[in-house]
């Protein structure tokens, strides 16, 4: 424990105070034994007559001699004791300021020490870069990298992109840069900890394009698919993009989806930042496959009043939540009475509809979703014949542009 510099102060002085009170003693008690000891003085002896027996008047005078003798002595060892009280007290106080001189003094000189320090420190550097020019400005030029392999590296749901939608030179570069990033590991980089996350989440991303486009045949890139998205969440456990497409991956790139291993990363990501609709989307749809239709509705309702996708709003992305939540509530009225089951059915074309009027949305992928739903045994198939708006519905989104 460190202590300050005035309760060191005063504990030389209180440490004084004590050595000159104790000498004192010592000094007065020696003095009592040593008269004790040469016994009574001549010109105090009790007189003898001839006889050899004192006369009475002549004890009582030598009493009276002794007592006046004793207290003559004990006032000469009160002063002797103050004196020296006196005396140990300035020279407590004596030691206490020559403390604090050399305590401001070491304190000056630590000081010119530091500085010294530092500017010797300065003039290594600047000869370790004479010495070693790859040395120069090294953090830049990692910053650099970093930075321009975030440009090219898919940082989007993987499911948004093929793997042949990159370029050939956009695959060579990543391929060079992953090496690149990979030599970082040899030095200090922790400052560069969300970037380096942000990398390997985007070659992450890259080698699960990869595995799909080589049609799920190359068991070598979903395994590095898995490791670089990890990584990038053991650098930094709250990149909410890397524990979704996480998840994402668990449901995509094995042969059967992985719901439990899906569901962790989902609700980390959403433990992590709570106003995000992806986690809940992907719950959502999880709990529709499983059969807890009401589950998945209460989850896209609440992914639909927060305000982004991921990082930011998504207005592509709210067709999708309307037509997830229209699925699952056509499932949970199959299980109604017929009054709710109406009601379910109402609300379920009402959402379709808002997919229709989003101009946003990704006609693309959510047509060939529709062809699949309508069929017989699809989730959207039991409105035809029991909502009246359903047949409309479903003619605009075959004409869907």
């Amino acid at each position: 424990m460190k202590v300050s510099q005035p309760i060191r102060i005063l504990v030389f002085v209180l440490f004084g105070v004590f050595l000159g009170a104790a000498g004192s003693v010592a000094l007065g008690a020696t003095g009592l034994w040593w008269q004790a000891r040469r016994g009574p003085s001549s010109s105090s002896s009790t007189p003898v007559v001839a006889s050899g027996q004192a006369k009475p008047e002549d004890a009582l005078n030598d009493l009276k001699e002794r007592v006046d003798l004793y207290a003559k002595r004990a006032d000469d060892i009160e002063r002797l004791l103050s004196l020296l009280v006196a005396v140990s007290t300035i020279y407590a106080i004596a030691l206490g300021v020559n403390a604090y001189a050399q305590t401001k003094e070491a304190g000056a000189k630590v000081d010119k020490l530091t500085a010294e320090m530092q500017k010797s420190a300065e003039e290594t550097k600047r000869e370790i870069v004479k010495l070693f020019p790859l040395f120069e400005e090294i953090d830049r030029q990692i910053s650099l990298t970093m930075n321009g392999l975030l440009t090219i590296l898919p940082r989007i749901d993987v499911s948004e992109k093929s793997y042949h939608d990159l370029t050939i030179k956009e695959r060579e570069e990543i391929l060079y840069y992953e090496k690149s990033i990979a030599a970082t590991e040899l030095f200090n980089v922790r400052s560069f900890r969300e970037t380096r996350s942000g990398i390997f989440h985007g070659l992450g991303n890259f080698y699960a394009l990869k595995y799909a486009g080589e049609l799920r045949r190359e068991d070598e890139a979903r395994e590095r698919a898995i490791f670089y998205l990890e990584k990038a969440i053991d650098l930094h456990p709250k990149n909410t993009g890397a524990l979704n497409d996480r998840g994402y991956l668990a449901l995509s790139i094995y042969a059967d989806p992985n719901f439990e291993e899906a569901k962790k990363f989902f609700k980390t990501s959403l433990k992590v930042d709570p106003e995000q609709q992806r986690p809940l989307y992907n719950l959502a749809w999880i709990s529709h496959k499983q059969n807890h239709f009401d589950k998945s509705v209460a989850m896209i309702s609440r992914a639909l009043e927060t305000a982004k996708w991921q990082m930011a709003r998504d207005n592509a992305r709210m067709a999708d939540l309307y037509y997830q939540r229209a699925c699952s509530l056509v499932q949970m009225a199959l299980s109604t009475s017929i009054a709710e089951r109406a009601h379910h059915f109402r609300k379920a074309v009402d959402d379709l509809m808002k997919v229709l009027e989003n101009p946003n949305t990704d006609w693309k992928t959510t047509k060939k979703t529709f062809e699949v739903d309508v069929k017989t045994d699809g989730d959207l198939y039991p409105l035809l014949g029991n909502e009246r708006r359903a047949d409309e519905v479903f003619r605009k989104f075959r004409d869907a542009i």
